[in-house]
């Protein structure tokens, strides 16, 4: 079922050509941040585990976009210390956690930004990134869910 989504949710996106071109020129940007609005805290990087925190200019919470994925709508992102948003263990389920670590092209590693809405959906799974339980306290982990339009799954794209 999450492959049919997730494949719904490409082709829908490549149906919306307007969308599509935002999307891109998004991504081709470097960013500084990737903030939740919901929380008022920044993505990074702790010990390899993705979660949110007080928003700093540290290597951990800073990204850009690389390569491009299995389509080109998904992408790597890469923080500043050159490692990639991924899911641990390249998982499927509900509620795994989001690491950093070495690119190595594993689908997990690839997300779509979706300008409209704010979801960061990954590759792999068709999930999309947020905060675990809608936390909003600095540390709260970052897992991957399937949208439900709360705000921990809405993210900012600071340049």
């Amino acid at each position: 079922m999450r492959r049919f989504t997730r494949n719904l949710l490409v082709g829908l996106a490549t149906l919306a050509t307007a969308s599509a071109l935002s999307v891109n020129a998004a991504q081709a940007a470097p960013l500084n941040a990737i903030f939740n609005p919901g929380s008022g805290r920044c993505l990074g990087i702790a010990n390899g585990l993705a979660g949110i925190w007080n928003c700093t200019t540290n290597r951990d919470q800073t990204w850009h976009w690389g390569a491009v994925g299995p389509n080109t709508y998904y992408r790597q992102l890469i923080n500043g210390n050159g490692q990639c948003l991924g899911v641990q263990g390249g998982s499927g389920a509900l509620g795994a956690r989001i690491v950093a670590w070495t690119c190595n092209g594993h689908y997990d590693q690839y997300w779509f930004y979706d300008s409209t809405f704010g979801y960061a959906l990954n590759y792999n799974s068709g999930m999309v990134l947020g905060v675990s339980g809608g936390s909003t306290a600095n540390g709260a982990a970052v897992v991957q869910w399937d949208r439900n339009g709360n705000l921990d799954q809405v993210w900012d794209l600071r340049f």
